[in-house]
């Protein structure tokens, strides 16, 4: 007896070869951010070249090119400060002359719209350094989006952000500085000092994907005046933190006043004195790291001699090492009592063997040595 054979339905066959394909497809493409072999597919958000320039006078300068505020086009190379948090821009050139007076900003009202910038009417003064060597900054807490870059790659432009629009920098002597000479691109952690609606303009792109708001500063070089590639990375990927990645991370403690700080605390030895105390990272340090000794006891500050030995040594581990010469690391001691501050500064030349990190989500730095 023949047996009936079975009746296929195409329909039907088609429909779970299909149904099989989009589960095999789907299962061999990684989401982002997912972790697939041991390999993380999440990306950065931006990698941006960074400027390292030798100005006479022995001091070295880290800029970044930032071309537009709202839709006026400003192209200036701007100081990249790895303590200070938020962008200080000088307003001229940006407000027309008309609203720039030796005593202000003028605003009518609340605020004023000019181009896409906000001006209010909210006045503020940014201080950078010591009672020993400070400079001041007048201005206005300012909004607009801000697009930055090296011009080679995508330009970055922020959500519309807050920032310093000031009209008057002076320095300690008190005598006014020039055009857009104090100009910062604060990438710290933490508060701007004039105003706690002020923060790195990093830290307002969004993340997406596994992203972590933050950055890493890669090492510089200034062996040469030309762009240095791939030194900025915007936005941090889970493997970042990891420990293969090779960063110490210190975690930021929270202050009483709000935000976190942009310090951590560690061991410094120079010339066989031993301190204990905050410390920090400053990219816009660019003539002399500034070490605080309580025992100190000249009146303003005192150059280490070349070919004296400073470590640094951090609570989580972090060892560093360098001496000073007529060239590089150049190193001054202060007294607390005398600069009105307790943290040890360490500025643009470690940035040349060290490599740096901010998590701004997780609020804690990385450092790495190489």
């Amino acid at each position: 007896m023949t047996m009936p054979r079975p009746i296929i339905n195409l329909p039907s066959l088609v429909t779970v070869l299909i149904c099989c394909a989009l589960i095999f497809s789907s299962c061999s493409k990684s989401a982002p951010g997912e972790t697939v072999n041991g390999i993380s597919s999440t990306k950065p958000i931006a990698v941006i070249k960074l400027n390292g320039v030798v100005v006479p006078g022995a001091t070295k300068k880290l800029t970044i090119s930032v071309s537009n505020l709202g839709v006026v086009q400003v192209v200036k190379d701007v100081t990249v400060s790895t303590i200070g948090a938020g962008l200080e821009m000088d307003a001229q050139g940006i407000l027309p002359a008309s609203m720039i007076t030796p005593s202000g900003i003028t605003v009518t009202g609340d605020s004023v719209l000019y181009n896409g910038i906000t001006v209010t009417n909210k006045t503020l003064m940014v201080t950078h350094g010591d009672l020993l060597n400070s400079i001041k900054l007048y201005g206005n807490l300012a909004y607009a989006t801000v697009t930055f870059g090296d011009g080679t790659n995508p330009a970055v432009t922020t959500l519309r952000i807050p920032f310093f629009l000031y009209y008057k920098a002076t320095e300690p002597s008190g005598s006014q500085m020039t055009a857009h000479a104090a100009d910062l691109f604060g990438i710290g952690p933490g508060y701007n000092n004039g105003s706690k609606y002020i923060t790195s303009p990093l830290s307002y792109l969004p993340v997406t994907g596994g992203q972590i708001s933050g950055f890493k500063l890669s090492l510089v070089n200034f062996n040469s005046n030309t762009s240095q590639a791939a030194l900025l990375t915007v936005g941090l990927t889970p493997a970042d933190l990891e420990a293969s990645a090779g960063f110490n991370l210190h975690p930021l403690s929270p202050l009483v006043s709000g935000g976190y700080a942009n310090y951590i605390t560690g061991t410094i030895v120079y010339n066989g004195t031993t301190l204990i105390g905050p410390m920090a990272f400053s990219t816009a340090y660019a003539s002399a790291s500034v070490i605080q000794d309580p025992k100190f006891t000249g009146a303003g500050y005192s150059s280490l001699a070349a070919n004296s030995s400073v470590r640094i040594v951090t609570n989580n581990g972090f060892n560093y090492l360098y001496t000073v010469s007529n060239a590089a690391n150049a190193s001054v001691i202060e007294a607390p009592t005398n600069s009105g501050e307790n943290r040890s500064i360490f500025g643009i030349d470690f940035f040349v063997n060290n490599e740096f990190l901010v998590d701004y989500t997780n609020h804690q730095i990385g450092l790495k040595n190489n």
